[in-house]
């Protein structure tokens, strides 16, 4: 989850720009955070904290630091009821605003616990859940403003060269350049994918326009723009 917010922090996507796809989520981490960090959910209310501001489920535990020497339980509890009232899940599942993610998987097993995790999250009401293969997919929103996505670049997959060459078809079609206003000024949008195997990445034939090295669980990773 940790790796996923900083994802999506690096990305630029707030929730005030247009809709944000994965069409290829799996289970769902990059889109629940980007709900999360929409709906201003501090890290760790959810594991302080559960549930959504006003419901019956805001009974809370206390971190372990909570009792370190000189560490006063009033501060907790001040800093948990800040974070709690800063909570917009519950006031945009009041306001009943559309989805602004967008979420698609092939495989039905994975979508189900991208759902599961969403619910838990208490953000499914955010997200929109599509089931089919991502060259077919068609996001439900009238403009796709950024693709945020972490497609399967494990070797052992044989078919991890095909879900790449699908992501850049993909992308082609729901990124592709748009006019403005005028008709005549185009603004890009842009493309963000996770990958371990740069052998895999050749298959979109895409060019990148930056890209952000970093590592998890020993692996070494890149995290790659691509602008249209």
């Amino acid at each position: 989850e940790t790796t996923a917010a900083g994802l999506i922090l690096i990305s630029g996507w707030n929730g005030e720009q247009s809709a944000l796809v994965d069409p290829m989520c799996g289970s769902g981490t990059l889109a629940i955070e980007a709900a999360l960090i929409a709906t201003n959910t501090a890290p760790g209310l959810l594991r302080y904290g559960l549930g959504i501001k006003g419901s019956q489920e805001t009974e809370k535990s206390r971190p372990s630091v909570v009792d370190w020497p000189h560490m006063s339980s009033h501060e907790w509890e001040d800093l948990w009821d800040e974070a709690a009232r800063m909570d917009l899940r519950k006031d945009i599942y009041t306001e009943k605003r559309p989805p602004k993610i967008f979420i698609n998987d092939l495989h039905p097993g994975a979508l189900e616990l991208a759902l599961r995790s969403a619910r838990s999250a208490k953000v499914d009401h955010l997200l929109d859940f599509s089931n089919e293969e991502a060259i077919d997919y068609q996001p439900r929103c009238s403009e796709v403003g950024m693709i945020v996505t972490n497609p399967p670049w494990d070797i052992r997959l044989g078919n991890a060269h095909e879900a790449w060459s699908q992501l850049g078809d993909f992308a082609r079609r729901t990124l592709g350049t748009d006019s403005g206003p005028d008709g005549g000024v185009q603004r890009k949008r842009n493309m963000w994918c996770l990958s371990g195997n740069p052998k895999v990445v050749r298959y979109m034939n895409l060019e990148d326009s930056d890209r952000v090295a970093l590592s998890a669980g020993k692996i070494d990773l890149r995290f790659l723009k691509y602008s249209f």
